[in-house]
């Protein structure tokens, strides 16, 4: 949970970097055991988090929501049948010692960023050049006005 709070708060702040005003995070998960055709049986786990994003209209006053989903953690331990609690405890020794290289997380992490900055600097170029197309719009319509 620690770790889904900090990522949270990161793309909460990128969020608002991009003209969200408001960042809402709701987080679940499930640990369920099931058991298989195969007579084999699996510890499932699979963390989600929705965001809901609200973005203001600077045009109007209003604003729109969107939800996004993301499956943030899906793992599925196999074992056999009847081994519940020693797959538990091997599962549990697995998570904890997980060790993700940093070097490559930061690279990877920069390039989805990279990506996700570029994207946003395209819509605020089109917003822009929108923009000014209704202006000139505007200020040929009360030229036009004006010469009545």
């Amino acid at each position: 949970m620690q770790a889904l709070q900090e990522s949270n708060e990161k793309t909460r702040q990128e969020l608002m970097r991009y003209g969200a005003s408001q960042v809402n995070f709701y987080p679940s998960g499930i640990y369920a055991t099931v058991k298989w055709a195969n007579n084999s049986e699996a510890i499932i786990i699979c963390g989600v988090n929705i965001i809901e994003t609200v973005i203001p209209n600077p045009y109007n006053g209003s604003y729109s929501k969107n939800f996004t989903s993301v499956a943030s953690e899906r793992i599925v331990f196999m074992y056999p049948t009847g081994e519940n609690e020693k797959a538990a405890n091997m599962l549990s020794v697995m998570m904890g010692s997980i060790r993700t290289n940093t070097a490559w997380k930061n690279a990877v992490d920069n390039f989805w960023l990279a990506i996700r900055q570029q994207s946003n600097t395209v819509h605020i170029g089109k917003i822009r050049m929108m923009d000014e197309q209704t202006r000139q719009i505007g200020n040929a319509a009360i030229k036009q006005d004006s010469k009545i």
